[in-house]
């Protein structure tokens, strides 16, 4: 009987295993056939230079055989993707009705269709390109994002970032890549089309590489092995998670932890969504901010040089602000701090800063000008918020900012 028992519990988790492994399979076929390009016949190299903008990686590309160069992010946690804008300017025809959600579990409709993408040299055909509306696409402070880059491109062949001369090459001959950036190869693994690297802290788990997320090294969500119950986060705060559509109010904590990422060992800021909220479990793109990489999605390897990454931050604000909808307001609020009990809620409108109007500002670039100007870091802050036609007057000293 026993026999009996443990025979059947060994096929029960055999069969979970293969459904598991079956799903990612049929799940990467499903994402090829849909959205992947035609490969390279032929050998090709070639590179281009990248840029660093709002903490995004973008470089430029044509579409649709265009004459013009279009501003893209570089996304592996997403698709390609362009603004509805172009779609005429691209005279882009017989577009299929797509229907997808956000980070935040928000419908995105736009259409898709099947056109050519040509990244310095390289010409991919038979690319399928989503369309869809957000405010990442305006323009912004003299910068403006016609669409993403994702993961559908990586099968192209190597991906090799040099974060010091900020130069993207894209080839698929491994002899044109220098032998010392091929050292200490971590795994990869693709996963419904997108790359994930298995990283270690409690325990080991694989995240998705989303070089789109730039606001951080780590984020996961409450039911991540690689922090333990026993970690205790240095700071709780509720703010807005942004989407391509809506933002949406979340809270999550602030912790530094010790990570291995393949040989690599770091000491990185994590942060971890509350429990109800099952997005997350990625690692951002500061790793190719700050290292040079190589991303192999064929022979499931990243390579990672000289990682670099910034130290830490134990001095983290309790509050911060941000320019939305014509106003500045209260962005993000550090949980039982000094300021929360001090009845400043988050969303809260802010009408001066250091005695200074913010009334006036007209962007979000109007506004980083003016804390530039006006906010001195490690200095304290008298601002006046705003709330139902009620004014009040607060003085942060340092502590109250950031203990």
């Amino acid at each position: 009987m026993k026999f009996k028992i443990i025979l059947l519990l060994v096929i029960l988790i055999s069969l979970s295993s293969c459904s598991s492994i079956i799903t990612n399979i049929f799940g990467n076929k499903l994402i090829d056939m849909k959205y992947a390009p035609n490969l390279q016949k032929n050998f090709f190299y070639t590179e281009l230079p990248y840029k660093i903008e709002n903490g995004w990686i973008t470089f430029t590309a044509k579409i649709n055989n265009s004459e013009k160069y279009y501003n893209f992010i570089f996304d592996t946690g997403a698709t390609t993707m362009i603004s509805e804008k172009l779609i005429s300017e691209l005279k882009l025809e017989n577009g299929i009705t797509s229907v997808s959600k956000d980070i935040n579990g928000y419908e995105i409709s736009g259409f898709s269709f099947l056109t050519n993408l040509t990244i310095g040299e390289l010409n991919i055909d038979n690319i399928r390109i989503r369309s869809t509306e957000s405010d990442i696409f305006s323009e912004k402070c003299n910068r403006k994002i016609d669409g993403i880059i994702g993961a559908n491109v990586l099968n192209q062949g190597y991906f090799y970032f040099n974060y010091v001369d900020k130069k993207l090459i894209i080839t698929n001959e491994l002899s044109k890549l220098s032998i010392d950036k091929l050292k200490n190869p971590i795994k990869l693994k693709r996963f419904m089309g997108q790359p994930y690297i298995k990283v270690k802290g409690n325990k080991k788990q694989w995240l998705l590489l989303d070089t789109g997320y730039s606001d951080g090294d780590i984020i996961l969500n409450s039911n991540s092995k690689i922090l333990c119950k026993s970690d205790i986060p240095i700071k709780s705060k509720e703010t807005y998670l942004k989407g391509i559509k809506e933002e949406k109010k979340i809270n999550y904590s602030i912790y530094n932890k010790k990570i291995i990422i393949g040989k690599i060992e770091n000491l990185i800021q994590i942060i971890q969504f509350n429990k109800n909220n099952k997005n997350g479990n990625i690692i951002g793109n500061n790793i190719i901010q700050k290292s040079d990489v190589i991303i192999d999605t064929k022979h499931k390897k990243l390579y990672v040089n000289n990682l670099n990454l910034p130290k830490f931050n134990d001095s983290v604000s309790n509050i911060s602000f941000k320019y939305k909808k014509n106003v500045v307001i209260v962005y993000s609020l550090a949980i039982n701090s000094e300021i929360q009990k001090m009845g400043i809620k988050l969303g809260d409108t802010i009408t001066k800063i250091n005695n200074q109007s913010l009334l006036n500002l007209k962007s979000e670039c109007e506004f980083e000008d003016f804390k530039n100007k006006n906010i001195r870091k490690n200095s304290e802050l008298n601002i006046v918020f705003k709330r139902n036609n009620e004014t009040v007057n607060k003085l942060f000293s340092l502590k109250t900012l950031y203990e």
